[in-house]
């Protein structure tokens, strides 16, 4: 005699309906019908009814698949609900809150979005094969522009005499990542090429100066009169 299949929770599943709109508890009765009439297994039996309802051969699997299916589909009002239910006064909260804030701390955390670096060297320092290596782009013009201050003489003398390069991968942390932007131009600008590029860099549209690079290590020296030919006997 045939023993009842019980490797899943028939309380949970009996609810559960197929596309034709039977539930479990129905085919597990025609299941058991099907098998004392046919002398044949229960669970062959629920494997068989599982197969013609769903098209899938093992019933633990459509049961799966169902409740996969009973997840994704909510209808839009009680989705609306659940966003705005944080379960007070109970052990958990539902899925769609727990998304819902979830999404909005993203939105509210502006460091977690990605920033692209840009960093600028003289025209044909880098080569194509480190361009295409390190994953960079050369800006447009018009792109360019974008970055530099509104004046006409100098943006004509930054956008003729350099490249600008601008990771096609960009970095957490945020406009202010200092460190983590430095790195990146490090890694390309580093060996013979240590130091070619210029000071000022931008994160996004944001401009940084590398305060360690030499061009930024000069000497202020303190007026004196004599630098515009004063003497002391005159």
């Amino acid at each position: 005699m045939s023993q009842p299949f019980k490797s899943f929770n028939a309380n949970n599943n009996n609810s559960l309906l197929f596309p034709s709109g039977k539930s479990v508890k129905q085919l597990k009765k025609e299941a058991k019908v099907y098998s004392t009439k046919h002398n044949s297994k229960y669970n062959e039996a629920l494997d068989l009814f599982a197969f013609k309802e769903m098209g899938i051969d093992r019933f633990t699997h459509a049961i799966d698949q169902l409740k996969r299916n009973q997840i994704r589909k909510i209808a839009p009002a009680d989705n609306r609900a659940n966003m705005t239910n944080g379960n007070i006064g109970s052990k958990g909260t539902n899925r769609q809150y727990d998304q819902n804030h979830g999404n909005r701390g993203k939105q509210l955390n502006k460091n977690s979005a990605k920033c692209l670096v840009t960093f600028a060297v003289k025209k044909g320092t880098v080569p194509s094969s480190l361009v295409q290596e390190h994953k960079l782009r050369v800006l447009s013009k018009q792109q360019v522009l974008k970055l530099l201050p509104n004046d006409t003489s100098f943006q004509g003398f930054m956008v003729t005499s350099y490249d600008y390069l601008q990771f096609t991968k960009g970095i957490g942390g945020g406009k202010g990542n200092i460190s983590g932007a430095l790195q990146r131009i490090k890694s390309v600008m580093k060996g013979p090429l240590e130091f070619k590029h210029r000071s000022d860099y931008w994160i996004d549209t944001v401009r940084h100066c590398d305060k360690q690079h030499p061009a930024e290590n000069h000497e202020e020296f303190e007026y004196s009169p004599f630098i515009d030919g004063f003497s002391p006997g005159a």
